[in-house]
């Protein structure tokens, strides 16, 4: 009876090996440790990503609400004593960027068209050897006078009464956090709007 009691119990203790050290294969103390160790470094670089596209986006946002802002301004053909109208749509945008931009680091361009369909488009030009693009001694239109075929017609400036305008700014945008430097990399948030003078 002893023995059979004992062949009963050696059977137990290789069915469960546990039973051959007591409380050592239940001790779970170090794997919350173990598990936040790994979660934890995914966790802030997720919430660091967050923030940071969140802010870029943000800025994208203000710098096309500025600009859309100082496009109404520009569209009216007048300036402050003192100032030029290129100079007060600059003021405009930097008063509207919440101070995301530097005023040395925002480039401002503009281009005159006579409508909205040749925004982005080339001079037309005569393509003699029918290759789709322009080559030198083609015949060509100098829309915007400047004495060569551009792929843009656009004219330099801010224009007259009725003309089209296309505004284009842009800001350098480096990320806040290092660890995002390789994904955002040196990038730069920009804007454009199209609108139609008043007839000034």
């Amino acid at each position: 009876m002893v023995a059979a009691h004992s062949f009963l119990h050696m059977r137990d203790m290789r069915m469960h090996p546990a039973s051959l050290r007591p409380g050592l294969a239940a001790d779970q103390r170090g794997a919350t440790v173990l598990e936040m160790a790994y979660i934890l470094p995914i966790f802030f670089l997720l919430i660091i990503g967050i923030a940071e596209f969140s802010l870029r986006f943000f800025a994208d946002i203000v710098l096309q609400s500025g600009i859309q802002e100082a496009s109404r301004f520009g569209a009216v053909g007048r300036s402050l004593a003192g100032s030029s109208r290129e100079d007060m749509i600059r003021r405009i945008i930097l008063e509207n960027s919440y101070g995301l931009f530097e005023n040395t680091q925002l480039t401002l361009t503009y281009k005159v068209y006579d409508s909205f369909d040749n925004i982005d488009q080339p001079e037309p030009f005569n393509d003699g050897n029918g290759n789709g693009r322009y080559d030198p001694g083609e015949h060509y239109t100098d829309t915007n006078g400047n004495g060569r075929w551009d792929p843009d017609q656009g004219r330099q400036g801010l224009g007259g009464g009725n003309d089209v305008v296309l505004y284009e700014a842009s800001h350098p945008w480096d990320a806040i956090s290092p660890i995002m430097e390789p994904f955002l990399g040196n990038s730069q948030v920009s804007a454009r709007i199209a609108v139609r003078n008043e007839p000034f």
